[in-house]
């Protein structure tokens, strides 16, 4: 009964009311990084609570060397003797290891008294801030990483010369950083910077630009960049180039501007100058060029006149020599007796008749007189029926212009690079038939198209064949280059071949279209009397002829064969056109024998005078060339026939007898 006293019940109710109030504190503070604990003055422990997840039970009565690593033991007695010396608090924050772990501790001290006031032991308490102080200790790193990389920023920006500026978009104020101030000519930034203020320091003449973009920028969110001179604030115009992006708010909207200026002026300068050492050069390159162009015309034109020069030497001399023996030859041939010797003259005028040929082939391929004399046009048409009776390549020619013959050399050129293409044709081609197209293009340029339907090659192939001949592929783009033009191929196995040439376009009129070419056809009585050129056709006065040749061997050689014939008498000789024209109308002779190439006028030229001036004398055209062209011109021009002078004398006998009996209007 004893045990129910007063005293014993609120003991008993006081014991229950601490353990519960004790739960309490401990189901409190379970989760809570917090460690109570109280030691005697021998810093044992006496309770404990949190303290390094070690049960209260395994706690009581032990020191901290029994609970801690030495060095962690070592630094708590140490402060707790200080505390139970000085008896005052004590608060500190230290790194402890405990568990393997090592822990941030917010730790506190205090002296325990007993009820006389002596210092009985300490109260402990700690709060664990490891979680917190490494947080603090990230940030403080993204801190540091943070203010270094601004550094870098700010160093990378300062060694670039770029400012950097920020401009609120609502009121127009802006953050710069001290290179923007610099640049605007600030050694010191100023206070404040606005947009206006900016505007103020843009020339007037690009302010207006400026501001549109900015106002574009911003109302359509876009990037804000521009170049611009201004006016530092000392006066100097200064180039700068800047360039802002949008910060967007929830709703699109832009309320800043970021972005980075820089002075260009520099640069500005650097460009100026590479564009005037630009120009420096290409202006250079054009005088390179253009020289480059002359040596080339004056290349082609020295090859064009060396070519004509040795076809001068075979023409005008060489040629002559020979026609001119062989008409002796043949005048020995009609008046020797002995047959024997006729026989003989015959074989010579024959081997005559081949040198003859053979001069002639070559002075043509060197420099064909129609070229000169008719244009690049007629010149192709006579190189196409070349083509044929060389080679058996029949060669189309399609023209919608004439090119007159002109003194630049293009013209020779062109001619030169068309007669290499077609003997590509022949050699490469494997077919036997082949295009020339012939048009005028915009920019007074020319443009020759060569095609062929044969084998083609592969492109890469048109160097290793320039190589074949002096006048390749290669030397024709390059001298095409040279004057301004180019040449292109279009060819590939089993397609063909297409090569298209465009020069400068020299003298261009509308081709002449002319009805079918005229052919003389000599009659069965004709013929009969070209093979008996002594034979006279009837009675009455001789026939009265004026023989016209710039070379006087040929003049006074078809004199002399003509004068001896009984029904012929020759009245005159004239060494050019003019010449032949004053005599044909003083001396009103029957026939004229007309040459066409020579000095001052043309016998073409001539002929088509004499036909309105003295239209009852006759011409008959006499040339060392046999071109139709030149034929079809001279008959066009008012002659009744055309002859070839290395051709056999009868055939021109007769054919004057025919137009002189056809003048006089006989049967």
């Amino acid at each position: 009964m004893s045990d129910m006293t007063p005293d014993n019940i609120f003991c008993k109710q006081t014991a229950a009311a601490l353990r519960e109030n004790e739960e309490h504190f401990r189901l409190l503070l379970k989760d809570v990084p917090v460690t109570v604990a109280l030691q005697d003055r021998d810093l044992r422990f006496l309770w404990a609570f949190n303290l390094c997840t070690i049960p209260p039970a395994e706690i009581i009565g032990k020191t901290d060397r029994d609970l801690f690593p030495p060095e962690t033991a070592e630094r708590l007695i140490s402060l707790k003797r200080r505390v139970l010396e000085t008896g005052t608090e004590l608060h500190e924050q230290l790194w402890l290891t405990s568990g393997g772990k090592r822990l941030f501790l917010d730790l506190f001290l205090e002296p325990w008294r007993d009820a006389a006031g002596g210092i009985a032991g300490i109260r402990i308490a700690t709060v664990d801030l490891s979680t917190m102080k490494s947080v603090q200790e990230a940030l403080a790193q993204s801190e540091r990483n943070l203010r270094e990389k601004e550094e870098r920023l700010a160093h990378a920006l300062e060694a670039g010369e770029l400012g950097s500026w920020s401009l609120d978009a609502q009121t127009g104020q802006a953050w710069r950083s001290p290179q923007h101030d610099r640049i605007f000519g600030y050694e010191k930034p100023l206070p404040e910077w606005t947009y206006h203020r900016f505007l103020e320091h843009v020339l007037p003449e690009d302010r207006a630009e400026v501001d549109r973009k900015f106002g574009q920028a911003i109302s359509e969110s876009t990037e804000w960049n521009f170049e611009c001179r201004i006016c530092r604030i000392d006066g100097e115009i200064r180039w700068i180039r800047a360039q802002g992006r949008p910060r967007l708010n929830e709703r699109n909207e832009t309320v800043q501007m970021v972005g980075l200026v820089k002075d260009i002026t520099e640069n500005k300068k650097i460009e100026a100058e590479t564009l005037r050492i630009k120009e420096e050069l290409e202006r250079r390159v054009l005088v390179r060029t253009n020289h480059l162009r002359a040596l080339t015309l004056e290349l082609t034109l020295a090859e064009q006149r060396e070519r004509k020069r040795l076809a001068g030497v075979l023409h005008d001399n060489l040629q002559q020599l020979l026609v001119g023996v062989k008409w002796g030859v043949q005048d020995a041939q009609r008046k020797a007796r002995d047959k024997d010797f006729r026989q003989s003259l015959k074989q010579t005028a024959a081997l005559l008749d081949e040198a003859v040929l053979a001069s002639k082939s070559l002075a043509v391929e060197l420099s064909p007189p129609i070229l000169h004399e008719s244009g690049l046009v007629a010149a192709f048409k006579w190189l196409a029926r070349w083509m044929k009776e060389k080679h058996d390549l029949t060669v189309q020619v399609v023209a919608d212009l004439e090119i007159q013959p002109d003194t630049e050399g293009v013209c020779q050129l062109l001619f030169q690079s068309v007669r290499e293409l077609l003997f590509n044709v022949v050699k490469h081609s494997q077919t036997k038939a082949a295009d020339i197209a012939i048009s005028a293009v915009p920019g007074q340029q020319v443009e020759i198209r060569v095609s062929d339907r044969g084998v083609g090659f592969k492109a890469a192939e048109s160097q290793s064949r320039s190589a074949e001949t002096g006048y390749g592929l290669f030397s024709i783009r390059e001298r095409l280059s040279l004057l301004g033009g180019r040449m292109t191929i279009e060819s590939s196995p089993g397609t063909g071949t297409v090569v298209t040439l465009l020069a400068p376009l020299p003298k261009p009129t509308p081709l002449k279209r002319t009805g079918p070419e005229r052919v003389v056809q000599s009659t069965e009585a004709e013929q009969k009397e070209r093979k008996d050129p002594g034979a006279i056709p009837g009675c009455g006065s001789k026939i009265r002829i004026l023989v016209v040749d710039d070379h006087k061997i040929m003049r006074e050689g078809l004199s002399r064969l003509l004068q001896s014939l009984p029904d012929m008498e020759v009245v005159g000789e004239a060494p050019d056109g003019k010449t032949a024209l004053d005599m044909a109308k003083e001396l009103q002779p029957n026939i004229v024998i007309m040459d066409i190439s020579m000095p001052c006028m043309n016998g073409i030229e001539a002929t088509r005078c004499i036909a309105v001036e003295a239209p009852d004398v006759r011409v008959i055209g006499l040339s060392m060339y046999e071109e139709e062209d030149q034929a079809r011109e001279m008959l066009e021009a008012g002659a009744v026939d055309y002859f070839n002078k290395a051709g056999p004398a009868q055939g021109l006998v007769a054919s004057i007898r025919e137009h002189h009996r056809g003048s006089k209007g006989e049967e």
